[in-house]
């Protein structure tokens, strides 16, 4: 089985996940955000759109909504017209379809009494697979997962895992607190501080209005 249709028929479906794909068609392009950039020069923030010169011709898109390839490039092209789906990344969702994702991982792979994953497998995909080789002082790498080993300010609970994404986006799963957080901002570029403080405001909120300490 092609590995999309594998995620699709074992995966979204059986979740519900309804609004998530590979290739948003011309009735879901519109939930496509637009990324923001600082123009420094400008003290604003404007949008970023990715190979205009080829937009201004939609004859060259293929089956590319326009403004999905104003957002991640011509390498879509391809993509739509082969189905073909990278496994290491390109799957468009909404916030609640994340959130039923997240759900099945937060219990330890099932969701609404069906089992998606073996508790061994959620397991092995949130404990360490990089020996003493962090990327942080306060964080490993599992499965596809960074999972947080040291209290910090800017990050969730220890024993919590999850990812960020390229433009500032976290998916992150917090057993200690019993929580699924998802921040799905689109930010092309941010200094460090900034994104730090946005981390920090984010979870720290989270965890303490929905945290099971909180409840």
């Amino acid at each position: 089985m092609l590995y999309p249709d594998f995620i699709k028929k074992r995966i979204l479906d059986p979740l519900g996940m309804k609004d998530s794909t590979f290739w948003p068609t011309a009735e879901q392009a519109p939930h496509v955000p637009i990324t923001g950039k600082w123009n420094a020069a400008d003290n604003r923030l404007e949008d970023v759109h990715l190979d205009d010169w080829f937009v201004q011709h939609p004859e060259k898109c293929g089956l590319v909504p326009l403004r999905v390839l104003s957002q991640q490039g011509i390498a879509l092209i391809p993509s739509y017209a082969n189905h073909f789906a990278r496994p290491d990344g390109g799957l468009f969702c909404t916030g609640p379809d994340i959130a039923r994702f997240g759900q099945m991982l937060l219990n330890n792979g099932t969701y609404h009494g069906k089992q998606f994953l073996t508790p061994a497998s959620v397991k092995e995909m949130s404990s360490i697979q990089t020996g003493n080789m962090f990327p942080s002082k306060t964080e490993a790498y599992g499965l596809c997962a960074f999972l947080q080993t040291q209290p910090s300010d800017d990050g969730p609970g220890v024993g919590s895992f999850g990812h960020r994404g390229a433009r500032r986006l976290c998916f992150w799963i917090d057993p200690g607190n019993g929580l699924v957080l998802a921040f799905l901002d689109q930010t092309w570029d941010i200094r460090s501080d900034l994104q730090k403080a946005l981390n920090v405001a984010f979870f720290k909120s989270a965890i303490e209005k929905y945290g099971k300490a909180a409840k």
